[in-house]
């Protein structure tokens, strides 16, 4: 199971994602382009579930991923969110057209 990343709000230098937070969510860890950039707790200070994270768009830029570490029936599980939800694919390679019959 994983988590679904929406986004809230964006401007011309950062994007700001969404989630609903998953039952037991100790943690979570933040990572662009791959990176981590940034940890935090289930909770923000005031005790209200952290559900939102804001991200640079141009370092280290997308795609951008929220890892929350849960513990369930006693175990810890990883659920992960990524954004946008398909990866964009490298310069040089193209999407393959819808298949079909071309008449």
């Amino acid at each position: 199971m994983g988590l679904t990343l929406t986004k809230v709000s964006e401007n011309a230098t950062t994007i700001t994602l969404g989630w609903d937070p998953p039952i037991g969510v100790g943690g979570y860890v933040f990572y662009a382009n791959g990176q981590p950039v940034s940890v935090a707790t289930a909770n923000l200070k005031d005790g209200t579930p952290r559900k939102e994270v804001k991200y640079s768009k141009t370092s280290p830029g997308p795609p951008y991923i929220v890892a929350a570490t849960c513990r369930q029936g006693g175990i810890l599980v990883l659920q992960t969110g990524f954004y946008p939800a398909e990866p964009p694919l490298p310069s040089n390679v193209a999407r393959s057209a819808a298949s079909g019959v071309v008449q």
